[in-house]
């Protein structure tokens, strides 16, 4: 295969992409030996190499460190970083993309699949949207297949099991609502990089926060096609095994309030003290934060929310919202 390497503007101010590596995959352990060896064997059979594979541990107690040495005697691009005391999962992504060289940087958990295209695809789509604007930050994601503990199929499309349908166009509501970027599909680029470090404090789940800012000043390429088997078991930490268990339970008669009590606030206050937010994007976002607070009228909340994007869509999901929010 043969992967365009774009130089154009960037030459002509002497950036030399020949010095710079194309391609770093970063990522955050912590004891991860169950499943670890199947990610990096993933990562390792690309179709397109890294140029280097940046791991942080978090302190890692159990085999994580002895696999992860066992694999850098094998693959000279992997470096390794053992944090000293443990930072939590959001502070290790930030250290291991503040340490990436690489033009595009691609973020990896320590217990999924990656298919053997995934590189390929996630860099040919940055390339062809560099042709338009080749200094924009951008963002490029996938959507997963979902397996359990013994790589047995859970569901063929997270975004389908979701009832995510997300918009080609720019949708600063979708973002701050539904979301639907998991952090293990991501391709970014340097710039977006550079723009979202350091993470805020307060803040949760780190692809959010990515997703949010490169919807804000970026560019989101989304791909429905499957890149990913993303692994659902008990020790994840956004959607393990029993979260999803009761999501598939109530997934037709879904009645609490979306996205409160989950960090988001603290986060979204933070966002609203950049200067550089338009007026609209500030609107938006404060409607959103009247919601996740409960404050103001709730006819007047939940039309925000459908006329904003900032829920999903379903007429029995956006009903049973309603009747909720009317009795908070």
């Amino acid at each position: 295969m043969d992967i365009e390497i774009i130089e154009t503007e960037r030459l002509e101010k002497g950036i030399m992409y020949k010095e710079t590596p194309l391609l770093s995959v970063v990522m955050a352990t912590y004891n991860g030996e169950r499943f670890l060896k199947e990610q990096l064997d993933s990562i390792f059979t690309q179709t397109l190499q890294p140029s280097e594979v940046i791991v942080c541990d978090d302190g890692s107690s159990d085999n994580t460190m002895a696999i992860l040495y066992a694999y850098k005697e094998k693959y000279e691009v992997l470096s390794l970083y053992q944090n000293s005391e443990r930072i939590g999962v959001v502070k290790n992504f930030q250290k291991a993309i503040s340490l990436a060289k690489g033009r595009y940087i691609a973020l990896s958990d320590q217990d999924d699949i990656w298919h053997q295209d995934k590189l390929e695809k996630l860099v040919e789509a940055m390339q062809k949207e560099e042709k338009r604007d080749a200094e924009i930050p951008l963002m490029v994601h996938s959507d997963l297949r979902m397996i359990d503990e013994r790589g047995e199929e859970i569901h063929p499309s997270y975004f389908s099991f979701r009832n995510y349908t997300l918009p080609k166009e720019r949708s600063i509501g979708y973002i701050l609502g539904p979301c639907s970027v998991l952090g293990n599909s991501l391709l970014i680029n340097q710039t977006l990089a550079s723009l979202v470090i350091p993470f805020p404090e307060g803040l949760v789940v780190h692809d959010y926060w990515i997703a949010l800012l490169n919807e804000l000043y970026g560019k989101r390429i989304t791909l429905e096609r499957i890149l990913v088997s993303y692994r659902i078991h008990q020790n994840n930490t956004s959607n393990h095994q029993k979260r999803l268990e009761k999501s598939i339970k109530h997934s037709s008669s879904f009645i609490h309030l979306p996205y409160r009590d989950i960090g988001r606030e603290r986060v979204l206050k933070t966002l609203l003290k950049q200067e550089r937010l338009s007026a609209s994007d500030r609107k938006v976002i404060r409607y959103f934060l009247d919601y996740l607070e409960l404050r103001g009228n709730r006819i007047k909340l939940f039309y925000r929310l459908c006329s904003e994007s900032l829920i999903k869509k379903g007429f029995f999901y956006r009903i049973h919202l309603f009747y909720k929010l009317l009795r908070k």
